[in-house]
């Protein structure tokens, strides 16, 4: 661990005697969460920031006092160098539970997943898909490894990111908001049963609710050309290279990513069918970005 990351977890224990040290952990998540959402996502302004006034009422100043040194220690750990920082809090602390199996992947093994997949970007957008995000070691070894190759994540990677438990749902959302991931961080389970769902900061101010409703109906109108022609041997090449209308605005590769495996890529793989193409289920549209001071700016106590 480095300095700030022991930092963070000295930060967390000096609460332990007073306060339940699991609870604490994920309050100051969900604060944290919030207070990166209320500045852009407009939608849950009122609901989370209502959520926020009912968990700083269970603490004294003296613990509410911690909560900005612990997103300033977080912020110099991520500018020291990106990696999986809550998530080696979360162990530090002794929170995992090994009865739900919450254990998340060391992050070299991530990195060198995250190169795999990245070296294979040639271009134009990659769409990740994370199942079960933990507190997102996969997304950000990806992202670092996507910037390695040369490219800017923040303009070419998208991210859908799905967890069952809401703390790390909030310890992934918090870490890609701080790398400015383009990411929608989801509430739920494999069966498509979303409860809650959080926008970064990038996806909103990116306008990529707009760019993946474009690449959907993209790909849609590629799987009609192919499915149309599948029985002529007239297949259309170039739709089906490139993965979208060639009239469209975004008539660029679209490489799709289910994390460690690739579902479909335009460009290495043959035909696809219409099964095979994945889909975004939550692309809607977002308010316009209302930027204010968060609570947890470092050297302002929250309020």
């Amino acid at each position: 661990m480095t300095q700030y990351t022991q930092s963070i977890v000295k930060l967390f224990q000096a609460m332990r005697y007073s306060h339940d040290l699991y609870t604490v952990f994920g309050d100051w998540c969900e604060c944290a969460a919030i207070s990166f959402s209320n500045a852009v996502d407009l939608r849950h302004r009122e609901k989370r920031e209502r959520r926020y006034m009912e968990i700083i009422k269970r603490y004294d100043w003296g613990a509410l006092g911690l909560f900005p040194q612990i997103m300033g220690e977080l912020i110099q750990a991520f500018e020291a160098g990106p990696t999986d920082i809550l998530g080696q809090v979360f162990h530090a602390l002794e929170l995992h539970n090994t009865a739900r199996g919450q254990f998340f992947t060391p992050y070299p093994i991530c990195q060198m997943m995250a190169q795999t997949i990245a070296q294979k970007l040639k271009g134009g957008v990659m769409c990740a898909q994370e199942p079960a995000c933990g507190s997102g070691a996969m997304i950000i070894a990806l992202a670092q490894a996507v910037r390695e190759a040369g490219f800017n994540y923040q303009q070419c990677l998208h991210v859908t990111a799905v967890d069952v438990d809401r703390r790390v749902v909030h310890m992934a959302y918090i870490q890609f908001a701080l790398m400015h991931i383009p990411a929608l961080v989801i509430e739920g389970i494999l069966r498509m049963e979303f409860r809650e769902e959080w926008a970064t900061c990038a996806h909103v101010l990116g306008g990529w609710a707009g760019k993946l409703r474009k690449m959907e109906a993209a790909s849609e109108a590629a799987a009609r050309f192919a499915i149309r022609d599948a029985g002529t041997g007239d297949t259309p090449k170039a739709h089906i290279h490139y993965g979208c209308d060639l009239h469209s605005r975004y008539a660029r590769p679209v490489q799709f990513v289910f994390m460690s495996r690739t579902v479909w890529s335009p460009r290495s793989h043959g035909q696809p069918s219409a099964e095979a193409l994945p889909r975004d289920p939550l692309t809607l549209p977002f308010g316009q970005p209302n930027v204010q001071a968060s609570h947890f700016h470092p050297t302002s106590h929250p309020g």
